[in-house]
């Protein structure tokens, strides 16, 4: 250790305890020191019958001589002087001497010392024959055993001092520190570095245990998403997925998974080495319904899709759909089929996370957020039913809506407390509105859901529902589930996408059972331009194809302005006195006719009752109805019935409240490849 040096300076004083020649029945402790084949040992750890050439208890002394101060240096006999001699201590002359030669030095005059310090170590320089300082200094210093894997590189790091410790025995690695303070105690293997810190503070033997943790976690998450690894002591980066991460310390690290601005975490604790976890961020209960892209993920379909039929293109992809169970319930709530996905975001408080949620007023703690929260068992209410009865969001960018949704729920099946109307309207400062929708509501006893379509060509950010009550002290309904949506149509989707289910039924019953996808199938841009099977925008009795007729006509209120797919009162058609007769149109060809849409009302009035649907290929034989139904709102209303055979005219049959028939809008749908 160290070379010729027997006592640091740096670490004080030390007084080794000399125990003679060595006894293989004593028992020696740390700093005891024997005489052994002629060399003196220093005794590291405890032991009984161990010979000092094992380095694990004993070290060799740099002189191959036993060492311990010199309390009186005029008190020293030195014999044999040579160069680089140490003084050794005699226990039984209790004199430093060295061997057959004696000298006696009687002071410090004869010397070349400088700089003395507590536990100095003296050196014969027989070129000067002087005594003199050490060339090193120290003698005995701090001594490090590092335990780990045999083959690792072990060092001990203190600023810009870097000692490489020796493996003086299986798995033990040994070294000299040279001065106190926080040591880095770093042991590489195969490119693992398990690290330690040791505080020096003494002149003792350190033993630390280095050896490598290994214990690993594998995360498979998105692709285009973050993945990270964090612990107390390290964080660790994935670079793909599936990632494996190697972790080196038995503790609880946290897996952060980032997703198209959402944050995915979850939690894994190591205790023992060569533990192995898998992990899948996202969990399939966080997924949200709309992202087409996680779905396929989980299917492990590997990809970014933007549509439905860029999906029906991969056949890895559409294989997976075919064979999950969930697979319809996904397709059902999809964006990709409900294009309009909701602009409000999920509130869960009047500004978090964006935008602004208020209303005119509240009762107790039902704030207005609650409308917007996504959550059924939580609503807006007010019981006033003036016009401080009003709840509204403020986008943080201007928007064009075009539909509203909401759940109405009531306080009691009384009719008492369902609204009686509404009135939307929008702004873009807050203060000055326009009325987009006015409409009356049917008074329930149960809860029900408001879908309104209206038109807005604008972008505004605030968009305001009034609501109204006509009985006075019932308020007007508690509002949840309420969203604005940019596009009337349910589903919108291109002819493959289409053509796939047509064909091959995929999932037919329960897809065409669901209201929502029923509606938006016979709405969708494939039903209504590829089959292109509807009555066009009419602009005349017979422009630009077919010919519009019916039984009366009121002033300008021509039959014609109500097939020009613009549900406004401004054009639409008046029967005048007429309470009972039709109004028709005759396709250019024969079709299969199997929705149709009407708005029949006029100043919030219904102005229509009951009616049939006729069908004839010469306009004198019309036969038994097709189908029998009833206006009951003022909103566009849409009738889907049977019916697989052709005909060339389609004929709607009333029935009035009043004497006065208006329609604001009508049209037929339906196809002609049957």
């Amino acid at each position: 250790m160290g070379g010729s040096n027997l006592m640091s300076a740096i670490a004080g004083r030390v007084l080794l305890i000399p125990k003679g020649n060595y006894d293989s029945t004593a028992t020696y402790t740390m700093l005891d020191m024997v005489v052994y084949n002629g060399s003196s040992y220093i005794c590291k750890q405890e032991c009984t019958g161990v010979v000092p050439t094992n380095t694990t208890y004993w070290m060799l002394n740099a002189s191959g001589s036993a060492v311990a101060y010199i309390n009186d240096i005029g008190d020293v006999v030195i014999t044999n002087v040579s160069n680089g001699q140490v003084l050794m201590y005699d226990s039984t002359t209790q004199k430093w001497v060295n061997g057959t030669i004696s000298t006696t030095l009687s002071g410090l005059t004869d010397t070349q010392i400088a700089s003395l310090s507590n536990g100095q170590v003296l050196k014969y320089n027989a070129t000067t024959q002087k005594w003199e300082n050490a060339d090193e200094k120290g003698g005995i210093l701090p001594h490090l055993i590092v335990i780990s894997e045999t083959g690792s590189t072990v060092t001990a790091t203190k600023g810009q001092t870097v000692i490489t410790a020796t493996e003086t025995s299986t798995g033990h690695f040994e070294c000299d520190l040279t001065e106190f303070g926080t040591w880095t105690i770093d042991a590489i293997l195969g490119g693992d570095d398990a690290q330690v810190s040791l505080v020096v503070d003494t002149v003792k033997v350190y033993t630390v245990d280095d050896s490598h943790f290994h214990a690993t976690v594998t995360v498979k998450y998105p692709s285009g998403a973050t993945c990270r690894l964090q612990s107390a002591d390290e964080t660790l980066y994935a670079t793909g997925s599936p990632y494996t991460f190697t972790v080196h310390h038995a503790e609880t690290y946290t897996i952060t998974v980032t997703y198209n601005q959402r944050i995915y975490t979850d939690t894994v604790t190591f205790t023992t080495e060569g533990q192995s976890f898998s992990k899948t961020l996202p969990s399939p209960s966080e997924v949200d319904a709309n992202d087409l892209n996680l779905w396929l993920w989980f299917g492990d379909v590997s990809g970014t899709f933007s549509s439905l039929s860029e999906i029906l293109a991969n056949s890895t992809a559409l294989s997976m759909l075919m064979s999950s169970t969930d697979a319809v319930d996904y397709l059902v709530r999809s964006t990709d089929w409900i294009i309009n996905k909701g602009l409000v975001p999920i509130m869960t408080s009047d500004t978090t996370p964006s935008g602004v949620a208020s209303a005119g007023n509240v009762y107790g703690s039902n704030n207005a957020y609650k409308a917007f929260d996504d959550d059924d068992t939580t609503y807006w209410y007010t019981n006033v039913t003036d016009s401080t009865s009003w709840i509204q969001y403020e986008f943080e960018n201007p928007v064009c809506a075009k539909r509203f949704k909401a759940l109405i729920t009531l306080a009691s099946a009384n009719t008492n407390y369902c609204p009686s109307g509404y009135t939307l309207s929008a702004s873009n400062d807050g203060v000055n509105f326009i009325t987009l929708k006015t409409a009356s509501i049917t008074k329930v006893t149960s809860s029900f859901e408001l879908d309104v379509s209206f038109e807005n060509p604008n972008l505004f950010k605030y968009y305001r529902i009034l609501v109204s009550n006509s009985s006075s002290g019932y308020g007007i309904g508690q509002w949840n589930r309420l969203q604005f949506y940019t596009d009337e149509k349910g589903i919108t989707e291109n002819q493959s996408a289409m053509s796939y289910i047509g064909l091959n039924n995929y999932c037919a019953n329960t897809l065409l059972a669901d209201a929502d996808w029923f509606d938006g199938i016979c709405n969708s841009e494939y039903f209504e331009s590829v089959l292109n099977v509807k009555v066009p925008t009419m602009t005349g009795y017979s422009t630009p194809s077919g010919t519009v007729s019916a039984s009366g006509v009121d002033s300008t209120y021509y039959p014609w302005k109500a097939f020009n797919n613009a549900p406004s009162t401004s054009t639409a058609w008046s029967s005048g006195s007429s309470k009972a007769g039709y109004i028709q149109y005759m396709f250019d060809r024969l079709v299969c006719i199997t929705k149709l849409s009407i708005r029949a009302t006029y100043g919030g009035q219904i102005r229509m009752g009951s009616f049939s649907i006729y069908a004839s290929n010469d306009g004198s034989t019309w036969g038994n109805p097709i189908y029998s139904g009833s206006v009951t709102s003022g909103d566009v209303e849409n009738f889907v019935f049977n019916n697989s055979t052709k005909y060339k005219y389609w004929r709607v049959s009333y029935s009035a409240y009043s004497s006065i028939v208006c329609v604001g809008y009508i049209n037929f749908f339906g196809r002609e490849d049957i």
